[in-house]
């Protein structure tokens, strides 16, 4: 098995992602567990499990899915479309 991933959080696929976002929140939420405990276990920085719980706060549940980054449109011209 190829465990590449589980050393850089950027190449973690977007599901597994949306998962373990709501696994910490949960476990700060409904077990009571510290965010700092929270991201020791899940090798997070600290404030990366307060990012999440304050969405998750905020907004719900959506707001723990990954996001496609802002920008403009990519343009492809048709000679760049082959």
């Amino acid at each position: 098995m190829n465990a590449e991933w589980l050393s850089d959080f950027r190449k973690i696929p977007d599901e597994v992602m949306n998962y373990l976002r709501r696994l910490a929140v949960r476990a700060v939420e409904d077990q009571h567990q510290s965010p700092e405990l929270i991201a020791k276990i899940f090798g997070i920085s600290r404030s990366c499990s307060y990012d999440w719980l304050r969405w998750y706060r905020a907004e719900g549940e959506a707001a723990l899915d990954t996001r496609t980054a802002p920008g403009a449109e990519p343009v492809l011209t048709p000679a760049l479309d082959r």
